[in-house]
Formats: C-alpha cells, sequence, structure tokens
C-alpha cells in the first residue's frame, strides 16, 4: 500500500536520480574503469546516494564537484557491487546549480570475453542512485535523454581521436540504428578530452 496525502499539502516533490552509463567496455582477464560525470542543473538537497554495479564491480566512487571542476567532497565509496548500503545525508545536503557528481566504477573482468553494459547479469553496469528534491524530471537521467543521449560526460582512456570514433559509431551501427555493442566499444576507446 501508499499512503499518499493531498495534493494540495505537498511542498516539495522528491525527485530519483537513476543516473546510468551506457558505455562501459571490460577488456577480458583485465581491471577496466567506467566514469561519468552529470550536472546539477538547479539548486537540490541530496538525500541518499549508492552505487549499483553488477558481479565484476570491484570499487565505486561518487564525488561533487564544483562549478569550476574542483573536488568538493566524496559522496559514496564502495566495494560492494551485491549489497551496498546507501549513504544518508542527514541533514540533506545542500548542492548548488552548477555543482556535478562524477561516479567510478572499477571492475576485474576474470573472463576470456570482453563484456559491455547491459541489462543482463551476463553485462555491466555503473549507476548513481539518490534521492533529492525539489524534483527536476531532466536531472532524473542526467539530462534530456533521448535514447543513450544525455547532459553526462563521460571519461575515456582510449587511444582514438573524435574523429576516429565518430567513423566507428556510425560504421557499428545496428538493425534499424539500435545501440550495439560494437558502438559501446567506439566510444570506449575514445582518447580522453584535452583539458
Amino acid at each position: 500500500n501508499f499512503t499518499t496525502i493531498p495534493t494540495e499539502q505537498v511542498e516539495q516533490e522528491a525527485g530519483l536520480l537513476f543516473w546510468y552509463n551506457p558505455f562501459i567496455t571490460l577488456t577480458p582477464q583485465a581491471t577496466s574503469t567506467a566514469t561519468l560525470r552529470c550536472p546539477i542543473t538547479q539548486d537540490i538537497f541530496l538525500v541518499n546516494g549508492q552505487s549499483h554495479m553488477h558481479s565484476r564491480g570491484s570499487h565505486y566512487t561518487a564525488d561533487l564537484y564544483d562549478a569550476d571542476g574542483n573536488f568538493v567532497q566524496q559522496l559514496f565509496e564502495s566495494s560492494d557491487w551485491e549489497t551496498p548500503i546507501p549513504a544518508d545525508y542527514e541533514p540533506a545536503l545542500q548542492i548548488p546549480a552548477g555543482y556535478s557528481i562524477e561516479y567510478t566504477c572499477e571492475y576485474t573482468n576474470s573472463q576470456d570475453r570482453t563484456v559491455n553494459q547491459g541489462v543482463r547479469t551476463t553485462d555491466e553496469m555503473c549507476m548513481f542512485i539518490g534521492q533529492y528534491y525539489p524534483r527536476d524530471v531532466l536531472m532524473d537521467d542526467c539530462g534530456p535523454a533521448t535514447g543513450f543521449v544525455s547532459l553526462g560526460e563521460p571519461s575515456y582512456e582510449g587511444e582514438t581521436n573524435g574523429a576516429e570514433s565518430l567513423e566507428c559509431w556510425f560504421g557499428s551501427q545496428g538493425v534499424d540504428g539500435n545501440f550495439t555493442a560494437a558502438q559501446q566499444d567506439c566510444m570506449t576507446d575514445s582518447c580522453a578530452a584535452p583539458q
């Protein structure tokens, strides 16, 4: 059962940050990382935060950065992929617009195959999940999402430049434009953006 109150009594609508990194490629028999930074687009109060990874997840951190990109504080850290204990912020953590949250998943892939992101247990995930208020529906998914496109800024450690990555992306497009594992590899093989 859900306990509700009349609409006129609602003071603040809460939202759920359900941030999902769509670009994960784990090299066989190796360690890998996946990082995504999402913007805070309005002033919010963050109530809690936690990770979500699958069984290859070995370590996770989520950090808060100010509008100039300077580290402010760590929000969450865990090495437990299966049952992470959420961090509760008491009182709720006030975060101004212009700040961002960057989260990183570290993996150990002991298999002899490449593992990409996906919804099955044979795939991997890297998510930041947290309750906050007041709600901004666009911020729930790390920006105005259209498929896998969002305002998030992934970090890559590959070798290919931007033009090569785009050529690979469009050359690896699936049937009817569906997102493919090969396209994930195109993105995760990209070099880091110049500073």
